[in-house]
């Protein structure tokens, strides 16, 4: 009887030893928190980015159908697309101004630039019309090339239709990255109205 005992609890513990070591190792559980919202951040900024591309091509198309093409005199010879590769690899030109015309004078002929932003509103009196960097470049541009750049501003109703509009040379508004409405309003125009460009002291109207 004893030895029958002594046997059972043999087997019983080499039982009990064969469980422990085949018992399976838990699989790690991998949380797929993170990339999905890194994911999730990389739609919404592309989605952004995509966003405020249509927006400012809307406005630029806006502003060059003011300016009149039947009388011969504006020729345009640069409109950049700002296209931009998924790497984030874009061409240097994307650097310069959104626009470059040439304006057939009654004696001459005149180069200029055009930068266009749109922006929704003033806030609390005041709009971010550039970077820092941007306007670095379009100086850069201006001195490189000495063609004059213009800023044509947009605030309110849609890129496609602004309620206001506001055109200054770049040198008016090159020192600051935030703009006042006060600042801006010797530059205001009428937003329908055709640009005019006069040839005595070659500036926009």
């Amino acid at each position: 009887m004893e030895i029958a005992l002594i046997v059972l609890g043999a087997i019983i513990m080499a039982g009990g030893f064969y469980l422990l070591l085949n018992k399976k190792k838990p699989v790690p559980v991998v949380s797929q928190t993170q990339p999905i919202k890194h994911r999730a951040k990389a739609y919404q900024t592309s989605n952004l980015l995509a966003v405020n591309k249509e927006k400012g091509d809307a406005f630029e198309h806006y502003v060059a159908a003011l300016f009149d093409t039947v009388s011969g005199r504006y020729k345009m010879k640069e409109w950049r697309s700002d296209k931009i590769s998924s790497t984030g690899m874009y061409p240097a030109s994307n650097q310069n101004p959104d626009m470059q015309f040439e304006f057939r004078g009654d004696q001459e002929t005149f180069s200029f630039a055009l930068e266009c932003k749109w922006r929704k509103r003033f806030d609390k009196g005041v709009i971010e019309w550039a970077h820092a960097y941007q306007i670095k470049n379009y100086l850069a541009y201006e001195k490189a090339t000495k063609i004059k750049v213009f800023v044509v501003i947009g605030v309110g109703g849609t890129p496609d239709k602004p309620e206001r509009m506001f055109i200054a040379p770049l040198q008016k508004v090159a020192l600051e990255v935030f703009l006042t409405e006060f600042a801006l309003k010797p530059f205001e125009r009428i937003p329908t109205r055709k640009f005019f460009y006069r040839q005595h002291d070659q500036t926009i109207e």
